[in-house]
Parts: structure tokens; C-alpha cells; sequence
């Protein structure tokens, strides 16, 4: 089954049509996947779940993207510039008229830039890699008239959308976030995080099965809304 990963980013002063245009296609992902489910009994647990990453662009480990931007075989003048930017950057504050001393920031990438939004999708598609190639983490397997079959990523700049096929994947989902975020410098802000059931029709099942499910809905991690 072919799988598709769709991450988009918006970049400052760029056509408003750029950010029209991924919020139609986030949309018409979770309609499809929705439709889908609705419609399937074997899916009737199905969630998409929405991560938020805690300040993101503030957090990211410089040491960790300039990492990425290697494996993944960018030029080496690239990663220099990259690095350069992002070296010996300092902020000032301004509180009741005064401004403060210069503070060194030693993590993150630069706000504003046009640059951030890519090196940010760069950095968390190791995630995205390992959450599509889990065969234990099932996606939504769309019908063959959608252009992503198997979906189960679905991101926009510093947000992510992971589809399940079932509630009780999301323990592995946020694991794999976890071990993500010991590399990274990201972590995930549950509070603003949030699951999404996608199915909607009820199915019989052994009281193994249900006692499981029960105790699933119990540990879940993220609020459903």
C-alpha cells in the first residue's frame, strides 16, 4: 500500500494563497479519512491525533538539526550557512521603557526567517520517518480514488495531524514522540494536543477486547474533543 507523508509550511510575505491552499488540503485529508471511517466498521475506533509541539521554533537543538540537514546529504556550504545563522544569536527585552543586556540564545531557530519553516518540517520528518515505517502503527488505508492511500501523517509547520486506525495505537504514537523528543529538544504540550475519534459506528467484540479498549481509553494521553 503506497503511503504519502503531506507537510506544508507558510512562509512570511508569501501569497496568502500558499496558506489557503494547505488548509484546504489538511481539510480535505481529515474529510476523506472521516468519510472513510464513518463508513467502515473495522474503523469505528479510528483517531486523527493533533500535536502541538511546547515553543517550538524556540526549542529545536541546533546540534540536532545541523545533524539532519547532514544525514539527509545537504550541500556542506548549506549546513555552514545554516550554522552560521544560527551562532552567537542574542535577544533584548524591553520592560518599562528599559532595554535589557543582551541575552545568548543557545537553541532554536530564527522566528521571522524564511528559512524557519523548512528547516522545522527538516528536523521533524525523523519523527514522520519512523511513525510511517512502524508496521504497528496503522494508518487510515483511504479508498484508491485518494491521492494518500495510507494516511497517516499529515503536518503544517509546527503542527502535526497522525492518523490511527484504532484508539489503542496512540500510546505508541506518543513513545514515538518521546524518544523524538530526547534527541530534539521538542516535547509535546498535551494541553493543547487533542484526539479526534474519526469512526463512528460501534462494533461487537469478546470481552478481552473490550476490557482492552476500556483500559486504552483510560491511560489515553490526550484529551478527545
Amino acid at each position: 500500500m503506497e503511503s504519502e507523508k503531506a507537510h506544508n509550511a507558510a512562509v512570511a510575505r508569501h501569497s496568502i494563497l500558499v496558506y489557503t491552499g494547505t488548509i484546504h488540503e489538511a481539510i480535505d485529508l481529515y474529510e476523506a479519512a472521516k468519510e472513510y471511517c464513518t463508513s467502515s466498521p473495522d474503523l469505528s475506533e479510528a483517531q486523527v491525533l493533533l500535536l502541538d509541539f511546547a515553543k517550538a521554533y524556540d526549542s529545536l537543538n541546533r546540534e540536532f538539526l545541523l545533524a539532519v540537514l547532514q544525514a539527509k546529504g545537504f550541500p556542506p556550504k548549506f549546513c555552514q550557512i545554516v550554522q552560521a545563522i544560527h551562532t552567537n544569536t542574542t535577544v533584548q527585552f524591553m520592560a518599562n521603557g528599559e532595554i535589557s543586556r543582551r541575552l545568548q540564545v543557545t537553541s532554536g531557530i530564527r522566528q521571522g526567517c524564511p528559512l524557519a519553516p523548512l528547516l522545522f518540517i527538516l528536523a521533524v520528518d525523523l519523527l514522520y520517518d519512523e511513525i510511517e515505517g512502524r508496521q504497528d502503527i496503522r494508518g487510515i488505508e483511504l479508498d484508491e480514488t485518494r491521492p494518500h492511500k495510507n494516511l497517516k501523517v499529515a503536518g503544517y509547520a509546527d503542527d502535526a495531524a497522525i492518523y490511527i486506525a484504532d484508539m489503542v495505537l496512540q500510546q505508541a504514537v506518543i513513545d514515538a514522540v518521546a524518544r523524538f523528543s530526547n534527541v530534539s529538544g521538542l516535547s509535546l504540550n498535551l494541553k493543547k494536543s487533542a484526539a479526534i475519534r474519526l469512526g463512528s459506528r460501534i462494533r461487537l467484540e469478546s470481552d478481552t477486547q473490550a476490557t482492552n479498549r476500556h483500559e486504552a481509553k483510560r491511560r489515553s494521553l490526550l484529551h478527545a474533543i
